[in-house]
């Protein structure tokens, strides 16, 4: 795992936009809920599959989020409102990505671990990618229903051509099935 985040380019804290950090860093009087440290925002990039332009962050943001047990709806929409409308540019999301955030939110609802912004997935480094996602319940088959919908809804974008929607890049003893 910590291989992996180490390939992934970054910029420190600092670099990032004073409303994003007011609104997104867990430390803030304002943070919404689910919000989490760059460290563990990163790994749910890698856990869930996702890369680094906006309509992966939009998912990445809406999935910790919809995971959250104190996320409310009102939460849901306040926050896509700020980030559609006062986010600056590089961050702000565009009608694209809101898809994104909802269909992220959705399968963190489902997600069968809550509060998952709360595990210390940095304590897990040392193991294997595969190992995390077993660890902290992140079902691989879900993953790719997700895939399938947001390029289904999303043809049009770069981040859904390169969505892996064939079963050819995926482990198969990885992929828990429900019980028949």
């Amino acid at each position: 795992m910590g291989e992996v985040l180490e390939t992934l380019p970054g910029v420190g804290p600092e670099a990032i936009h004073w409303l994003v950090r007011l609104i997104e860093n867990p430390r803030s009087p304002l943070a919404f809920p689910g919000q989490i440290s760059l460290e563990r925002h990163d790994a749910l990039h890698v856990l869930l599959g996702r890369g680094l332009n906006n309509q992966d962050e939009a998912f990445v943001i809406g999935f910790t989020m919809g995971a959250a047990r104190s996320a409310r709806p009102w939460h849901r929409r306040l926050f896509l409102w700020i980030a559609r409308h006062l986010y600056p540019a590089p961050y702000r999301l565009e009608s694209d990505h809101e898809i994104a955030f909802e269909l992220g939110f959705g399968r963190g609802r489902k997600h069968k671990v809550q509060d998952i912004h709360l595990i210390p997935i940095e304590t897990m480094l040392g193991e294997t990618v595969a190992a995390v996602r077993r660890k902290i319940g992140i079902d691989l088959l879900d993953l790719y229903s997700a895939y399938c919908e947001e390029k289904l809804r999303l043809p049009h974008t770069l981040e859904s051509r390169r969505l892996d929607t064939d079963y050819d890049g995926i482990d198969p003893s990885a992929i828990r099935r429900p019980p028949e």
